[in-house]
C-alpha cells in the first residue's frame, strides 16, 4: 500500500513541473498528522484552516475559470451579451471548445482537470487525516 503522504509528495512534485501558474493551495498532510497526537484543539484548528483555505483556494481559481470563459465569448460575440445572457455552464464550455482556437480550448481543459485533481487530492487529504485521527483516538 502507497503512504498517502508519498502520493501527495509525488503529486506536487510532478503538478509543480506542469504548471508555470500559480501554486493551488494543497493541504499540508504530514503537518497536520503530526498534531494528531498532540492535542484535540490543535487537531481541530489546523483541520479546519486547512479546510477553510481549500475552500477559498477553489472557489477563486474556480471563479477565475469561468471569468475566462465568458470575458473570451463576449468578446467573441461582438459584445452582444443578450446571446450570453442566462447560458447554461455546460453550455457556455461547449461553445468555447467550438469557437475558441484549439490551444485556448486545450489550455481551458488541462486548467479545468487541474482543479478537478486538486480539489480530489484535498478532499482525500482531509478525508484520510479525520480517518487516523478517529482511529487514534479509539
Amino acid at each position: 500500500m502507497v503512504k498517502f503522504g508519498r502520493h501527495l509528495q509525488f503529486y506536487l512534485e510532478c503538478d509543480e513541473l506542469k504548471s508555470g501558474a500559480s501554486k493551488p493551495y494543497i493541504v499540508p498532510y504530514k503537518d497536520i498528522r503530526g498534531s494528531i497526537g498532540e492535542s484535540q484543539e490543535e487537531f481541530e484548528k489546523l483541520w479546519m484552516e486547512s479546510l477553510n483555505a481549500v475552500s477559498k483556494d477553489y472557489t477563486r481559481r474556480l471563479r477565475t475559470l469561468w471569468q475566462q470563459i465568458f470575458s473570451d465569448l463576449f468578446r467573441l460575440s461582438g459584445n452582444d451579451q443578450n446571446v450570453l445572457r442566462g447560458l447554461p455552464r455546460d453550455d457556455a464550455v461547449q461553445l468555447y471548445l467550438s469557437t475558441m482556437s484549439e490551444k485556448r480550448s486545450r489550455d481551458l481543459l488541462i486548467n479545468m482537470k487541474r482543479l478537478h485533481s486538486n480539489a480530489s487530492m484535498n478532499g482525500e487529504a482531509l478525508r484520510k487525516l479525520v480517518k487516523k485521527y478517529d482511529k487514534q483516538a479509539n
